[in-house]
C-alpha cells in the first residue's frame, strides 16, 4: 500500500478507470480541503502484483493523535477504489483491510453505482440506497421518447412559456443562482442563514469551473433573462452527475427543472457521455423519485458501507451496558 500518493499518480488512475466519477478525482478532494481546512488528505494508493494501479480517495474528518476517522468522499458522494485495470475480489478485500489499520476508528463510503458491485459484508456494515440514471445509449429522440408523456409535454410547455437554458458564465450568474437556492430553502421551511451551503462554496465552485470548464458546469434556466433555476453538473469519463439544483418558488409552474434536465441530457449525448446520474436523493422523497422515474431513468442500487474498529465497537457496547445498569 502507498500511504502517500502524488497527484500525477491519482490523475493517471482516474483517467484510466472507465467507472471513475468526478468525485474520485483529486479536484473534488482539493475542493473539500479548501472548504474544510480541518480535514486532512488520507488517500492511499496500491500497485498489485499484476501491475494494476489503484487509488482510494480518503479524507480524515476526525483525528485524535494517531487515531483517525475516514470518509470517501467529500459530502458523502460516491467513493471507493478506482483502478486502471480489473481487480479481483481478493485484491479489493486486501486493499480495504490494509486501509482499515489499527489507527482507523471508522471508515465509510457510498458505493459508486457504475462500478463493479462489491461485497464487503465481512468487514463493513451495509445500508441500501439507490440512484436513478438515464442511460445515454441512443440518439436524443430515442432517449427523449423514453420519458413519460407527462414529462415530454412539460418540457414542451416550458419552452413555449419562454424557458431558456444556458451555462452560467460570470460570478454574478452564480450569485443569482445562490439567491434562487436561498429562496428554495425558505420554501422547504428552513432558515437560509443556518441551513444548507454557504456562498463561499459556490464562489469556490465558480473559481474551479473557470479552470476546468469541461468538468464543472452550472446550467441555468432563464425567463425574460432572469435566472430562475439551475443545476450544477460534474463531468468525468462517461459519467455526468447532477450534484445540486434549485428552482425559484415563483417559477415552479414553468417546468424549469424538466427543461434543464432535458437540455443537459441533450448536451451530454452530443459530447459522448454514457450516463446522466440524478444522484441519490438522500432522504426518502417519493415525489422526487417519481420525477426521476418519469425521465426514462433506470434505478441503480447504491450501498453505503461503514467500517468500525473492533475496539470502538467494544467500547460502544460497554457504554451501552453501563447506561443500562446505572440509571440516569
Amino acid at each position: 500500500m502507498l500511504k502517500t500518493i502524488d497527484r500525477e499518480f491519482w490523475w493517471y488512475v482516474a483517467r484510466h478507470c472507465d467507472y471513475a466519477t468526478f468525485f474520485h478525482t483529486p479536484l473534488w478532494q482539493e475542493l473539500a480541503l479548501r472548504m474544510h481546512p480541518e480535514f486532512a488528505d488520507a488517500s492511499v494508493g496500491f500497485i498489485t502484483p499484476h501491475g494494476i494501479h489503484a487509488v482510494l480517495p480518503l479524507l480524515a474528518t476526525r483525528r485524535l493523535g494517531p487515531l483517525q476517522s475516514l470518509l470517501s468522499t467529500f459530502e458523502y458522494c460516491y467513493g471507493g477504489i478506482i483502478a486502471d485495470g480489473e481487480l479481483s475480489d481478493e485484491d479489493i478485500t486486501t486493499m480495504y483491510q490494509l486501509t482499515c489499520d489499527w489507527n482507523v476508528t471508522g471508515m465509510r463510503f457510498l458505493e459508486n453505482p457504475i462500478a463493479p458491485r462489491l461485497d464487503l459484508s465481512a468487514q463493513f456494515q451495509d445500508a441500501e440506497y439507490h440512484t436513478y440514471i438515464v442511460k445515454l445509449d441512443a440518439d436524443f429522440d430515442t432517449v427523449f421518447g423514453r420519458f413519460a408523456k407527462s414529462q415530454r409535454n412539460a418540457y414542451r410547455k416550458g419552452l413555449k412559456e419562454g424557458v431558456t437554458i444556458g451555462l452560467a458564465e460570470t460570478l454574478d450568474d452564480y450569485r443569482a443562482y445562490y439567491g434562487v437556492y436561498q429562496d428554495t430553502i425558505l420554501r422547504w421551511g428552513e432558515d437560509p442563514s443556518t441551513y444548507g451551503y454557504g456562498w463561499d462554496l459556490f464562489a469556490t465552485i465558480f473559481e474551479y469551473a473557470q479552470q476546468h470548464p469541461e468538468m464543472i458546469k452550472l446550467w441555468v434556466a432563464r425567463i425574460d433573462g432572469e435566472i430562475v433555476g439551475g443545476t450544477i453538473g460534474f463531468y468525468w469519463q462517461r459519467h455526468v452527475v447532477a450534484w445540486h439544483g434549485c428552482t425559484a418558488t415563483a417559477y415552479l409552474k414553468y417546468k424549469t427543472t424538466v427543461v434543464l434536465d432535458t437540455e443537459i441530457i441533450r448536451d451530454a449525448l452530443a459530447r459522448g457521455y454514457a450516463y446522466y446520474d440524478f444522484n441519490p436523493t438522500g432522504e426518502l422523497n417519493p415525489g422526487i423519485d417519481d420525477y426521476k422515474k418519469r425521465l426514462g431513468s433506470t434505478i441503480y442500487p447504491v450501498t453505503s458501507w461503514q467500517y468500525e474498529n473492533a475496539f470502538v465497537q467494544q467500547a460502544r457496547r460497554g457504554v451501552t451496558t453501563i447506561r443500562q445498569i446505572v440509571p440516569g
